[in-house]
């Protein structure tokens, strides 16, 4: 006689759940590389500028952004490898378009965006990044302001999510500059077209 059990979970079995409305935050680094010397006398003193969409909404079309942060300044450096980074929220089921710009610096301070010399511009979502592999993207900058060259450099972005804890704790007090170096072979180059901006 055949008999059917059902099978019980024990009584401190609890089922794992993974929430998709709780945002992650990450936090994104970035460097550059072969940016155009711009200076007369040095080379030139990069910065990049984080942006975002100024209405969360808004995400895709002429899209009016606001500052999310800035990097350092690199003094005289055609490759640099900046320190600091920009800290999200990371909703995996929006789109989050963001925007990196990258300056040269002419007056040591670099407030005043507008007396800075334009190199170029990168764009992607944030989703785009951390879904890459290695979460790591690599593209090249883009200057419509300025037609008389043919590249601007390369803005390479990397993420990592921010983790609660002493394992959290433990990246966050990693070398930015690290990242770059030892994820540079899994490199994703992806050009933007103009249609793309």
């Amino acid at each position: 006689k055949n008999e059917k059990r059902e099978m019980q979970a024990p009584a401190s079995f609890v089922p794992s759940v993974v929430s998709t409305a709780q945002p992650a935050r990450v936090e994104v680094h970035v460097a550059a590389e072969n940016l155009p010397n711009l200076d007369t006398f040095s080379k030139t003193d990069p910065m990049v500028v984080c942006f975002v969409p100024r209405n969360p909404e808004q995400t895709s079309g002429a899209i009016t952004w606001k500052e999310q942060g800035r990097t350092e300044i690199v003094k005289d450096n055609l490759n640099p490898k900046f320190i600091k980074g920009f800290v999200f929220e990371y909703h995996f089921h929006k789109v989050q378009p963001i925007k990196f710009e990258v300056y040269d610096v002419d007056d040591n301070k670099g407030h005043d965006l507008s007396h800075q010399d334009f190199i170029g511009s990168f764009e992607c979502r944030l989703g785009e990044l951390m879904g890459a592999r290695d979460q790591y993207l690599s593209k090249a900058l883009t200057n419509t302001k300025r037609a008389h060259r043919s590249t601007w450099g390369t803005l390479k972005v990397y993420g990592e999510e921010l983790n609660s804890g002493a394992a959290g704790q433990a990246g966050a007090a990693s070398n930015p500059r690290e990242k770059f170096t030892s994820t540079n072979s899994y490199s994703l180059y992806m050009q933007l077209s103009a249609k793309d901006l």
